[in-house]
């Protein structure tokens, strides 16, 4: 026996065309791009309020020293 999933409606979920975000180790200014895109698409949708982000670059011995500093 199987049972398929179904909204609050009642209806089967639909299929969506989505192409996954990848989610590796490696990060390039490339792929922050998509997420900040794709986070923007998705707040829009909602209405919700977002911030611009600020990234910076820095080495683990400046992130060493700005966490042991807290």
């Amino acid at each position: 026996m199987t049972t398929a999933t179904k909204n609050l409606s009642g209806e089967a979920p639909k299929k969506r065309n989505s192409k996954l975000l990848p989610d590796g180790p490696d990060w390039t200014f490339e792929l922050l791009e998509r997420y900040h895109k794709e986070i923007k698409r998705v707040a829009e949708h909602y209405r919700l309020d977002t911030y611009p982000n600020q990234i910076e670059v820095i080495t683990s011995e400046q992130m060493m020293d700005a966490y042991s500093s807290i």
